[in-house]
């Protein structure tokens, strides 16, 4: 029997997600039954899309209307708490996009919430793990490939607003982050670019180290955004129990800077870096790096496929709620080192 889903929030990021429901839904897997967003045109661009009928402006409504096994989450971060507690609440298993909320506080009450319940899925959207070349380099570090590891790089880095086509190189356009948004709001927001596209590479070190940090420092900056009460560039300084460093380079004032890669790990038999789908190994004194070629993946598709694998099999996800957790307590010191707790 397909999984009946409730997709929660049907804005851009909705959009994404719905690539791997669609297969799903091909494959007689899993279907989007219910819908809950504010916005008219959203609801009804996913009624088209998915022929549901069950449609709410409020995810309260949604869980009250419909008969549902799992709901996948994709609302503005202050909401992402209470939406996650009305399905544990309900015994629905739950893929949330990051972060997974704002504060400890709500971290701890979530946990709380799932204590006792381990026949329930509480998924972290945390989709980059997928990425081709964060996938192998996993690997290739559990295997040994560089042996002691010394310090890992995860970055992501753009500027957020593209110029018209044909606009000059270096041409300059207003934030399409409105003043007064959720976004632009601490309160809603709960922070800045750090707590939103910051949460990539996080999770990605976390994930590459296997660990959370021990020690947590960090700056913040704000040079192009200046509508957002927060930070639009942050880079964040890590130290783990068995020594490795970490840094975290996250911006959306700026590309990534030319040449480097999202992420760069150093150990003492060589280094591992890549970006998508390319990989490169380059052992300690070798002239030129080994290239990984490798497949492309729809990350999102592939986290929602994970996702229902996990319900189906009653298995812990790659990167469960706990990891989630600890992602949110990394940033949250991060924020208070900088003083912008």
């Amino acid at each position: 029997m397909a999984l009946r889903v409730g997709l929660i929030g049907c804005g851009g990021i909705a959009r994404a997600h719905w690539r791997g429901w669609q297969t799903l839904q091909q494959q007689g897997k899993a279907r989007i039954v219910a819908l809950a967003d504010p916005v008219p045109a959203s609801i009804d661009w996913f009624k088209k899309e998915t022929g549901c009928t069950v449609a709410a402006a409020d995810f309260r409504e949604m869980y009250d209307r419909a008969e549902l096994d799992a709901v996948d989450i994709c609302l503005p971060h202050h909401l992402h708490c209470d939406a996650i507690l009305a399905a544990v609440q309900r015994d629905i298993h739950w893929l949330c996009e990051k972060p997974l909320c704002m504060t400890l506080p709500e971290a701890g009450q979530i946990d709380a919430a799932m204590a006792g319940r381990s026949h329930l899925v509480g998924m972290s959207a945390h989709n980059q793990v997928f990425a081709p070349a964060v996938a192998e380099a996993k690997s290739l570090l559990n295997d040994g490939l560089l042996g002691k590891v010394y310090t890992i790089l995860s970055q992501d880095c753009f500027i957020l607003g593209a110029a018209p086509l044909g606009s000059l190189p270096g041409t300059v356009v207003p934030s399409p982050i409105q003043p007064g948004s959720w976004r632009a709001s601490r309160a809603t927001m709960g922070g800045g670019e750090l707590i939103d596209t910051g949460y990539h590479p996080s999770y990605r070190l976390l994930f590459l180290a296997g660990a959370e940090p021990v020690n947590v420092a960090a700056v913040l900056g704000r040079y192009r955004h200046e509508q957002l009460e927060g930070e639009d560039t942050a880079t964040v300084l890590t130290r783990f129990a068995d020594g490795v460093t970490g840094l975290v380079r996250t911006s959306w004032a700026m590309e990534l800077p030319h040449g480097q890669y999202q992420i760069h790990v150093t150990g003492e038999r060589g280094q591992l870096f890549g970006t998508g789908g390319d990989l490169y190994f380059k052992p300690s004194r070798a002239r030129e790096p080994s290239h990984y070629a490798l497949p492309q993946v729809d990350t999102f598709a592939a986290e929602v496929g994970h996702f229902v694998e996990c319900i189906e099999q009653k298995k812990t996800p790659i990167q469960s709620y706990k990891d989630g957790i600890a992602v949110l307590r990394m940033i949250r010191r991060a924020y208070e080192s900088a003083g912008a707790a």
